[in-house]
Order: C-alpha cells, then structure tokens, then sequence
C-alpha cells in the first residue's frame, strides 16, 4: 500500500496571500462574520489551501476564513501549500471545496458544475495533446537519427 504524502503546511503572513478576481463564490460577509465569531472563540480549525508560485501565495481554498482572519486582526493563518498545481487544478480545488461543502443556491451549483466540466475538459484535451506532441518530436528525432546514419553510414 502506497504511503500518502501530505502537503506541506506552515504559518503564512496574510500579507503574502492573494486572491484572485475570477471566483466562482462570492465572498458572503455575513458567514465572515460568523466564522470570526468562531475564529475569536476557538481559532483557526481548518487551515486554508495556497498554492506557492513565484514566490508569492495564491489562495485556492478558504477565502471566508481569510477574510474572518482579517477582520480579526491576524497576521498569519495556517495553510496547505500546494508548490505544483496549475491554474486549472486551482479553480478545480477551489470548486470541488465549494459544492461539497454544501452552502451553494442552485444557481451557484449550476455554475460551479459548468465550469468544473469545462476545467475537466479542457485538462483531458490538454494532457492528449501533450501526449501527440511528444510522440511527433519522438518520431523527428527517430527521424534525424536515421538520416544521420544514412548520410554518415555511408563510405566515400
């Protein structure tokens, strides 16, 4: 049995943590409220998810409980930081957080499924076209590797 290898997690300043424009939940600052209230009683009980790029931290998960930690006057929260996802995992970490947690209208659920087939889609096309470009560069170099022989094999 495979061991399962955990992400990394640390303290991260809020400061360092950047949240980008194109969400699919808009950030509710009713359930900021409340998660402040609980954040301020028993502090941070699920760290948030970051992902590590360029040396700067984007958030994928936990946008309410940052801006709870905010409001609080934190500097730092725990996190999961994740050094190799894409753009693409990140939306799909982000969404698959958000409807299994359940708080979504059916409009946002509606949403949240489009794009996350769209991110699925788009991944599938992107790995197979991967593959068709290795194999095309495999065959060139298969390809210069024969006309070397033929043009070198040869005797003057």
């Amino acid at each position: 049995m495979k061991k399962k290898i955990e992400p990394p997690r640390g303290n991260v300043a809020l400061t360092n943590i950047s949240v980008g424009e194109d969400r699919l939940r808009k950030l509710d600052p009713n359930l900021v409220d409340t998660l402040a209230d609980s954040m301020r009683e028993r502090g941070q009980l699920q760290p948030i998810s970051l992902r590590h790029r360029q040396g700067k931290y984007e958030l994928i998960s936990g946008l309410h409980r940052l801006e709870a930690a905010r409001k609080l006057g934190w500097k730092t929260m725990h996190a999961v930081i994740d050094y190799k996802s894409t753009t693409a995992d990140m939306f799909l970490a982000e969404i698959d957080e958000n409807l299994i947690r359940g708080e979504l209208s059916e409009s946002e659920r509606a949403i949240h499924v489009a794009k996350r087939k769209e991110l699925n889609e788009g991944i599938k096309f992107s790995r197979a076209l991967r593959a068709v470009i290795v194999f095309a560069i495999l065959v060139y170099i298969v390809v210069i590797i024969i006309a070397i022989i033929v043009i070198f094999g040869r005797k003057p």
